[in-house]
């Protein structure tokens, strides 16, 4: 996944506003392409709470980054998220394969 320099501001922006744990699933996922298996044994938690954890924090930043916008930015980063959701998606399909 490739982000321009506006779109990692953006990112790392909304990721200093949620707690620790949070930012810490998506920096593993993400940053360092851990499993969501890995991602449960780095926090200490169930495969179904770490899978959780990603998705909800995901949809949390989703949040953040569209009540922080003014209206044209919107698409711009509606497709940050997506390209953040899709690569999560594809990675879960290519293991379950």
């Amino acid at each position: 996944m490739i982000f321009n320099d506006e779109d990692k501001r953006m990112l790392l922006l909304a990721l200093a506003r949620i707690e620790t744990r949070r930012r810490k699933s998506i920096v593993l996922r993400f940053w360092h392409n851990y499993s969501i298996a890995e991602i449960a044994k780095e926090l200490k938690v169930s495969w179904d709470r770490a899978d959780h954890l990603v998705e909800d924090t995901i949809l949390m930043l989703r949040r953040i980054l569209i009540s922080e916008m003014d209206f044209k930015e919107y698409n711009k980063r509606e497709q940050l998220l997506n390209k953040l959701r899709k690569t999560d998606k594809e990675k879960q399909l290519f293991k379950a394969a």
